[in-house]
């Protein structure tokens, strides 16, 4: 469905944009029509009886408890996107306190990034929702162990793929940057700011699983613990009080800042979750323990 959705995008933003010449509002209207008919196609599919969850089987269902209950576990990921959007403008908000004298360049060169970061994301963010899928199965039929070790599998697949991305972007930020502009003072720029940006990548990537394997078992409080602490308790006021010491270098040092106190965080929720017979099995295999 998700594919479904990209690739009628494509085609309506085409056909409303360059064919029509409707431009930012083809590209709105595009989007909007992509949703209208991946949620008829999901309509039709239930009508047709082709599984057991029919429209009719859903709304009978829908409580105002269990609502709310399905609002606060997607709160933290709904949220959590709202913060990388006001992080975004938070740092240039301080780039523009810091005041300084090439501010264009360095708006450029964390254009640039971000974009590039975007890219190392979308895995992830694929990753998260595969293990989600394994781990609620697993964990609704009270098979702890297994939905442990999908949180395990995911949690070092995810740390060995930001360890490769981090390494990589460290040491060809100059031919990244190269690849989008020609402007020597943007190629220097983002050669200098992208290793302190990933400078902790690789635990960005198992904290990512970790809030998502909270989520996926219906503890809504500890997702949004984790999901959002970083964004709003941590890096955006870091962003504008590291400057006050560093200048710029606060700036881009404010994210890896802020992946350290979410690493501490978690350490602290691990230590601290007995509730589900402790979540340390989850990243040391249990010995001795056979599940069917």
């Amino acid at each position: 469905m998700s594919l479904l959705v990209s690739l009628s995008n494509l085609g309506f933003n085409y056909l409303l944009v360059a064919v029509l010449d409707l431009g930012v509002a083809g590209s709105a209207y595009g989007t909007v029509l992509a949703q209208g008919l991946a949620l008829g196609a999901i309509v039709v599919y239930r009508q047709a009886r082709l599984t057991h969850l029919l429209p009719r089987v859903v709304f009978s269902h829908l409580g105002l408890g269990p609502s709310l209950r399905i609002l606060a576990l997607g709160a933290p990921q709904s949220l959590g996107f709202v913060g990388l959007s006001l992080g975004a403008a938070s740092i240039l908000a301080a780039l523009q306190m810091v005041g300084n004298e090439d501010y264009a360049v360095s708006v450029t060169a964390y254009g640039i990034v971000t974009r590039v970061m975007t890219f190392a994301f979308l895995p992830l963010l694929g990753l998260s929702q595969a293990m989600q899928t394994i781990t609620g199965n697993n964990y609704g039929a009270g098979l702890f162990g297994r939905s442990a070790a999908s949180l395990r599998l995911a949690a070092m697949i995810a740390f060995g793929f930001c360890g490769f991305v981090q390494v990589a972007f460290s040491a060809f930020a100059p031919q990244i940057a190269s690849s989008f502009v020609a402007d020597a003072a943007v190629v220097a720029k983002v050669a200098a700011i992208m290793p302190v940006i990933v400078a902790l990548f690789f635990v960005s990537g198992p904290l990512m699983m970790l809030a998502a394997y909270f989520q996926a078992i219906g503890d809504a409080l500890r997702a949004a613990v984790l999901s959002l602490s970083r964004p709003f308790v941590f890096a955006i006021p870091l962003t504008f009080a590291l400057p006050l010491w560093w200048g710029e270098f606060g700036v881009w040092l404010a994210g890896p800042s802020a992946e350290a106190l979410l690493l501490c965080v978690a350490v602290v929720l691990l230590w601290r979750h007995e509730s589900y017979g402790g979540l340390i099995q989850a990243l040391v295999p249990a010995k001795g323990r056979a599940e069917p």
